[in-house]
């Protein structure tokens, strides 16, 4: 099949521009549990797509040795993990500050209860798997034309709720009694449902939801999705092709990429994932409450860089029926990442898509290897 011609040509003033194979992605795999408290959380429980990493133990062994070997990786891992939180520097009194409730990924990006900066009059579109508009925090980013279906068969009401927990990270408003969680609640949100109820679509359908994204306003454009790439391997040039003419356009459209969850530190350090690595587009890494990287986080193994880094380690938000749920994945550092840009164009008009990219590059603050973090953590305007 031929995916994005059409819509590449349309942008770019000519007939075709790239004809490639239309491939399908995936939601990076990613954890979630209730959220029971403000502070606390229980039944923890994995949800993702079928193909979820291999976690250590979990496999089932015919071969005797084999099984023994397992075992043993898992409590060699285990041990580590004990002796490197052991050996870790206490936390400063800054850090302690931030991790307590479900306000600590903003005061990790400087965003203050009552920040200056909104993201008032800026439209971020969030590429994903739907939206559950009842909810009472995102009842208010309803209205006409703000929301689309690109998956056949299937409304852009949230069947799945990975796609609603990144709507709220970006732009929920808590309920009357209950923290902000959200970055920029004042953002005209635009929900394009580009992933099925399953957690996986095809380049056609998340090509269609950017392109009408684009047409509608939007200046920054959420992609918590992925798909594997080994090191070395080139980034996906039809997402390349398609992100640099918006990047290149008067002002610019921003593609704002989850860097993937194929990692499982220490035991092995997996590359950034596509669309991510694309040049063009702003690859974004997860990190914990501590600033320490995400286990599960992909890193930079080749010439494909990394940004910057954002919160994504048990950030409670908004999940269908009404609940609060605690999710973990780079799915929710990109919301994140989005959001913060929306502030940057609010406080800076003037700035370009790529101006915007730079200055969060610029302003981020260092966490350490540039391998892991990018520039470091993603920082708000003040």
């Amino acid at each position: 099949p031929v995916s994005g011609a059409y819509a590449l040509g349309r942008r770019r003033a000519y007939d075709v521009a790239l004809v490639v194979s239309n491939r399908q992605r995936r939601l990076p795999p990613f954890t979630h549990h209730r959220a029971t408290t403000e502070t606390g959380s229980a039944g923890a429980a994995k949800v993702g797509p079928a193909d979820a990493p291999f976690v250590a133990g979990s496999a089932r062994y015919d071969d005797p040795f084999a099984a023994y070997l397992a075992g043993m990786r898992a409590a060699t891992e285990m041990a580590l993990r004990t002796w490197t939180m052991r050996k870790q520097p206490q936390p400063t009194s800054e850090v302690e500050a931030a991790a307590t409730g479900v306000r600590w990924p903003l005061r990790l990006l400087g965003v203050d209860a009552d920040h200056r900066w909104t993201g008032r009059g800026v439209k971020v579109a969030v590429r994903d798997t739907g939206i559950d508009y009842e909810h009472p925090d995102l009842a208010h980013l309803a209205g006409p034309g703000r929301a689309k279906s690109f998956v056949p068969r299937e409304s852009y009401r949230a069947g799945n709720g990975h796609g609603t927990h990144c709507a709220g990270v970006s732009a929920g408003r808590a309920r009357p009694g209950r923290a902000r969680y959200c970055v920029a609640p004042d953002v005209e949100l635009l929900v394009g449902k580009v992933l099925s109820n399953r957690g996986s679509g095809w380049d056609e359908w998340i090509l269609d939801g950017i392109e009408w994204a684009a047409d509608q306003g939007a200046r920054v454009i959420s992609l918590s999705l992925s798909s594997e790439r080994d090191s070395k391997a080139p980034h996906s040039e039809l997402y390349e092709t398609l992100a640099q003419a918006l990047l290149e356009e008067e002002r610019g459209v921003l593609l704002v990429a989850a860097a993937g969850n194929s990692s499982e530190r220490p035991r092995f350090t997996a590359p950034v994932e596509n669309p991510a690595a694309c040049p063009s587009v702003m690859a974004i890494a997860a990190g914990d409450k501590n600033r320490a990287v995400a286990e599960f986080s992909c890193a930079q193994m080749d010439d494909h860089k990394l940004d910057v880094s954002a919160p994504g380690v048990d950030i409670v938000s908004a999940w269908p029926g009404g609940e609060w749920e605690a999710s973990s994945g780079t799915s929710m550092a990109t919301p994140h990442a989005a959001a913060v840009a929306a502030l940057v164009m609010e406080a800076q008009p003037a700035l370009s898509a790529s101006g915007v990219r730079s200055w969060l590059r610029d302003h981020a603050v260092p966490l350490g290897n540039l391998k892991d973090f990018g520039a470091g953590l993603v920082q708000a305007p003040r």
